[in-house]
């Protein structure tokens, strides 16, 4: 026997087999699909309750497989069974006032939601079955905030908690980061990741254009990179290429990120990542920057202060420090060299 639930967000497919309990409404329906030889689905409360009652819409399959449904409307809050003569699954149905989240990570990880009435979830999600938090808001539209353990900030996210609503949401193993966190107007810049394992990214790092999505400002250009098999996955990787047009104005942009999981398309991520376009550029950006071989700014590449970046600065005393607007002083390119020694030793 397999079984899947319909209604509200819930996609026809996901079995009981994901997880249990499964946690329904009851607006949803349950849907359980019998082999030839096996027997019509009964339904009970849990433990080894009575059989109730229930009107099952029945459905043959080609392959003498048949589907029953059933409306769940008449059950009441609580853990409910369904049986057939070969297998059995359990499920929870829950207040029409409660919310449900689900959440769903590539590696097992403690995954914590905290909403804005003070309240606090924490459970061990895994790789095989998403993490249900079931909350009854105390209004519609409270906020809460998910987060993993060991990746606080990688893609936390704000969610909106309205009554007899499933939200799902995609854990990624992996950190959204950009190559600079300030551009200046006719530049371009990098969107890519760091992760703690390479398993956990490479479908995303392989295929971005796939599962990445991006939302930018009208006339700034996108182009996806090809990332190479051997990358390492602790480091910067670049995934996509942002231009800024030549005339955009000096502010702070966001950058709207959805990330897709690999495995289940109905789970994802939202996050958002900033970007300043200004007119000058701190003296540290355009130092850890510097193409020394190209003579040029590269703000496609993660900040580094390396040697022969400091070599560079040293030619620059007297003179102005190029898209900064700042002369390079004696003082300042000790100051530079001093935090490149520290950072080197």
């Amino acid at each position: 026997m397999s079984a899947a639930f319909l209604g509200g967000l819930a996609i026809l497919g996901f079995a009981f087999e994901m997880a249990s309990p499964f946690v329904l409404f009851p607006s949803d329906s349950l849907i359980v699909i019998v082999d030839p030889d096996e027997s019509p689905p009964f339904l009970r409360s849990f433990p080894c309750g009575p059989a109730i009652p229930i009107e099952w819409e029945k459905t043959r399959f080609a392959d003498g497989k048949t589907q029953y449904k059933a409306y769940l409307g008449g059950l009441s809050d609580g853990v409910w069974e369904v049986n057939t003569n070969k297998m059995s699954y359990t499920f929870l149905v829950v207040s029409p006032f409660s919310s449900l989240v689900e959440i769903l990570v590539e590696t097992e990880t403690l995954v914590t939601m905290t909403t804005a009435t003070g309240e606090v979830f924490t459970g061990l999600a895994n790789v095989s079955y998403p993490l249900t938090f079931v909350v009854r808001p105390l209004f519609s539209g409270t906020e809460a905030w998910i987060y993993s353990s060991h990746q606080p900030h990688a893609c936390m996210q704000k969610i909106v908690l309205t009554p007899n609503s499933r939200t799902r949401f995609f854990l990624p193993d992996f950190e959204i980061q950009t190559s600079s966190y300030e551009v200046v107007p006719g530049a371009s810049f990098t969107l890519g990741f760091v992760a703690r394992q390479k398993a956990s990214v490479i479908e995303y790092a392989l295929a971005p254009a796939k599962y990445i999505k991006l939302t930018i400002e009208p006339g700034w250009k996108t182009e996806y990179l090809e990332v190479a098999q051997h990358f390492e996955p602790s480091v910067f990787t670049p995934w996509i290429a942002i231009k800024v047009p030549s005339d955009a104005k000096p502010g702070r942009y966001l950058l709207r990120v959805t990330i897709q999981s690999s495995h289940h398309p109905e789970f994802s991520c939202q996050l958002e990542k900033e970007i300043a376009v200004n007119t000058n550029l701190s003296v540290h950006t355009v130092i850890g920057h510097w193409d020394v071989a190209g003579n040029r700014l590269d703000l496609t590449q993660p900040y580094a202060l390396t040697y022969e970046r400091i070599l560079w600065a040293a030619t620059l005393v007297g003179q102005e420090i190029p898209f900064t607007g700042v002369v390079m002083t004696q003082e300042l390119f000790q100051k530079l060299a001093e935090e490149w020694a520290s950072s080197a030793q």
